[in-house]
């Protein structure tokens, strides 16, 4: 059985990628075969958990022909998009991480052990949870920002209008990732998010080849991915869709953890995060490690 690896922020083997974003895990717990994340690109295949048949088969589509480039695939081991990813880069022999909101010694969902063990035949999955951690939903938030870390580019697969997926996609455009996302079939309320996305500027997903040419782009300074943050009119726009009558702010007097928001204002942990990452960028509240939130 593979020995789980602890991997601190001052080690040489802590991904470069990751190292960089703004408030990188001190440190990270894994189960695999720790790569050298430097020797290949990483892309981020993300979408529903309730996904639908259209959204399974373009996961698994996409994963391949990612995989058959020499890309590795990191997602987060949840049910459906997720899932598919991992599996189909597992049965095209390719490299896939998977990011838990909990410690790696409690995989959630428990369906997924089979899988998760497959996978580290050439990857692995990994977590900046302590081992025995419970899989909390704004754990399931916090891991986003590893999961567009680690990747040169983000795919948004199937993504409804308050998917946790939007949040990756926030995220990876504070982190200056390209996101792309998968056009999808038809009007309809699942596929909402993708829809907004692609709206406010998001690159429609088209081939593997294009991932490859844009994260060159990225590496060697030119093209759209290669810019340190999105301008303002890519930004995702979900907080003002999401205030409610109570301003969040007030309850930012002290350091305020996602955890402790959830218990007073009674909202979803990716409503809650998509209003701190707003009231962030606008600057009237400031980010520390834990990570805590206060006004300024």
């Amino acid at each position: 059985m593979t020995s789980i690896q602890r991997i601190s922020l001052q080690s040489e083997h802590y991904p470069k990628l990751l190292k960089a974003i703004y408030d990188p895990p001190p440190r990270l717990m894994a189960k695999g075969c720790w790569p050298d994340w430097e020797e290949r690109f990483w892309v981020a295949i993300v979408g529903a958990r309730k996904a639908t048949k259209w959204g399974l088969t373009q996961a698994k589509k996409i994963s391949k022909n990612l995989a058959a480039c020499h890309c590795g695939i990191v997602s987060g081991l949840a049910y459906g998009i997720d899932s598919a990813a991992h599996a189909a880069c597992v049965e095209a022999d390719g490299v896939t991480w998977g990011v838990l909101g909990s410690g790696i010694d409690n995989i959630y969902p428990s369906r997924n052990k089979t899988l998760a063990e497959a996978m580290t035949k050439k990857g692995g999955y990994l977590s900046e949870f302590p081992l025995g951690s419970q899989p909390y939903p704004s754990h399931f938030i916090q891991r986003n920002r590893i999961i567009s870390g680690l990747s040169h580019a983000v795919i948004i697969v199937e993504a409804a209008i308050h998917s946790g997926s939007l949040v990756t996609a926030r995220y990876a455009l504070e982190q200056g990732r390209e996101v792309f996302v998968v056009v999808p079939p038809e009007e309809h309320v699942t596929y909402e998010g993708n829809k907004k996305l692609l709206e406010e500027g998001a690159t429609p997903y088209e081939s593997a080849e294009q991932i490859l040419e844009e994260i060159k782009n990225w590496k060697t300074g030119t093209g759209h991915a290669s810019r340190p943050s999105a301008p303002p009119q890519t930004r995702v726009p979900l907080a003002a869709d999401l205030l409610s009558s109570a301003p969040l702010i007030q309850f930012l007097k002290r350091p305020t953890s996602l955890d402790q928001l959830v218990s007073k204002t009674k909202k979803l942990p990716q409503e809650l995060l998509a209003e701190l990452l707003q009231l962030e960028t606008e600057g009237f509240i400031k980010k520390s490690p834990g990570p805590l939130w206060q006004s300024l």
